[in-house]
């Protein structure tokens, strides 16, 4: 669910951390991120310049 929230922020703007005591939890938080923002680009929802 964090990572989603993050997303979303970081997607309006905002400057977003993403914190976890797990580092492998830290990673597939950003993997996901990453996958969604490639989604949105790929069906054009998004510009070139959010999606980096």
């Amino acid at each position: 669910m964090g990572n989603g929230i993050a997303h979303v922020f970081a997607q309006n703007g905002f400057e977003t951390t993403l914190n976890d005591l797990n580092e492998s939890q830290l990673q597939k938080a950003k993997a996901t991120i990453l996958n969604n923002l490639e989604r949105l680009w790929a069906t054009a929802k998004i510009s070139e310049e959010l999606r980096l």
